[in-house]
């Protein structure tokens, strides 16, 4: 291939490595775990935002009687959807916090649930000279 060419001297190739085999349904069943890792992951940005938007109004508001409701009740309202996204807001970022989906963690998903009776693993890690 490179025999004759002026400019390669030698050329190494290193490029040897495990090749996988799975099934469709296997592989579109990793996958969709793997996503539903990947979002809660990123689960609590709303609620976050929701709640500090919340507390800012709540704390920045002078709250009068509106809708024929006294200015009291607007304050509960507010005072308790505050608390209501700041615990949503905890429980998105413990289930961020436990769920690490990663590429890596994809890869070793599907290493995982492979069929071992079916699999065998081929591990070459020498170099050839190609000359």
């Amino acid at each position: 291939m490179f025999q004759n060419n002026q400019f390669v001297e030698e050329l190494i190739s290193c490029i040897k490595s495990n090749l996988i085999v799975i099934t469709q349904d296997k592989l579109e069943k990793i996958f969709s775990e793997h996503l539903n890792k990947d979002r809660k992951i990123h689960m609590w940005i709303t609620p976050c935002s929701l709640c500090t938007t919340i507390l800012i109004a709540f704390l920045s508001a002078e709250f009068k009687d509106f809708a024929g409701l006294k200015k009291s009740v607007w304050e509960a309202f507010f005072f308790l959807s505050f608390l209501a996204t700041l615990v949503w807001t905890i429980i998105a970022v413990f289930q961020a916090l436990n769920n690490k989906a990663s590429d890596k963690s994809f890869i070793d998903d599907i290493l995982n649930n492979r069929d071992n009776k079916n699999f065998r693993e081929i591990n070459k890690t020498d170099c050839e000279l190609i000359v």
